[in-house]
């Protein structure tokens, strides 16, 4: 059991760029809790029906 609280694994945070349930101002609260994680940006909203493209950035 000791050795369960030594396994790192990476996080990943997903930041959806018109995200209408969480505010771009919350997701880069919640982002800057993780620190170190990677961050990927997933095309979203009403003007990009179709993409289905994830970038990098922050």
């Amino acid at each position: 059991m000791e050795y369960a609280f030594q396994i790192r694994l990476p996080h990943l945070y997903v930041k959806a760029t018109h995200d209408r349930s969480v505010v771009l101002q919350a997701q880069r609260r919640m982002r800057d809790l993780v620190p170190g994680a990677i961050v990927r940006t997933l095309k979203t909203g009403a003007d990009c029906r179709s993409c289905s493209t994830v970038t990098d950035g922050n």
